[in-house]
């Protein structure tokens, strides 16, 4: 399951990544066309103050691109980098949830990208949990792909909301969607090894599994889900902040 999150990701991450590198590319090979061209005019002497701003205010809008796309790359690749390094060690620390979380979501931007499916974050920017990030990955990643796998269609417009208060020493986060929801007789089963709607499909049936597992013997936390079918999905997770 790890390394399927990872695949994922890894092909996320893959596909955005061509776009602020490839216009970064193209801004600087213009760059060094423009900065030639306004070299050769002044080394001839034959250069009009016109020209110089001209080449000046191009040269400062390429610069301003090539900034822009790149710090976005820069920052694709630190939060791959860091969920990766994460999910693939075992390692406990103290991690700011709220930053964490917006990691995550930078990681994802590139599946999220191919769908009309927006996470939207209102969490409390201060709580931090001594826990293990990779393992709290998972289960983002796993509530995410759950979404997008069951809840909605190719094609859907949907919003994801991931919240989170602190109540002492516990972490009290909803993830909720805008999907199709889930059948009444499917609900009390859906934590069950196994158990999938979408067997053929993508389907594994292991998902959710491995979720109440990681809630429940890694964090030592617990988790609910309500549901109704046409009304989305909310998952209720409380984990303490210290283990």
């Amino acid at each position: 399951e790890k390394m399927a999150s990872l695949g994922n990701m890894v092909s996320g991450i893959a596909h955005e990544i061509n776009t602020p590198i490839g216009i970064g590319l193209t801004a600087i090979t213009h760059f060094q066309e423009i900065t030639q061209e306004i070299t050769k005019l002044y080394e001839e002497q034959n250069i009009s103050q016109a020209e110089f701003e001209d080449y000046l205010n191009t040269a400062n809008n390429l610069a301003q691109a090539i900034n822009k796309n790149l710090f976005r790359a820069a920052e694709l690749i630190r939060s791959f980098k860091k969920i990766s390094v994460d999910q693939t060690s075992e390692e406990k620390r103290v991690f700011n949830i709220y930053d964490y979380t917006i990691d995550f979501v930078n990681s994802m931007y590139g599946t999220l990208l191919r769908t009309k499916i927006k996470i939207e974050l209102n969490m409390e920017k201060d709580i931090c949990m001594n826990s293990y990030p990779g393992s709290f990955s998972q289960f983002l990643m796993i509530l995410v792909s759950n979404s997008l796998l069951h809840g909605y269609d190719d094609g859907d417009v949907g919003i994801i909301k991931i919240s989170a208060i602190q109540n002492e020493n516990r972490v009290i986060l909803e993830y909720i969607d805008d999907g199709k929801g889930i059948d009444q007789k499917d609900l009390r089963h859906i934590f069950e090894p196994f158990f999938t709607t979408k067997r053929g499909q993508g389907g594994s049936g292991l998902g959710l599994n491995i979720l109440y597992n990681i809630v429940i013997n890694i964090f030592n936390g617990r988790i609910e889900c309500e549901s109704k079918q046409k009304e989305g999905v909310k998952f209720i997770t409380h984990l303490p902040t210290n283990m």
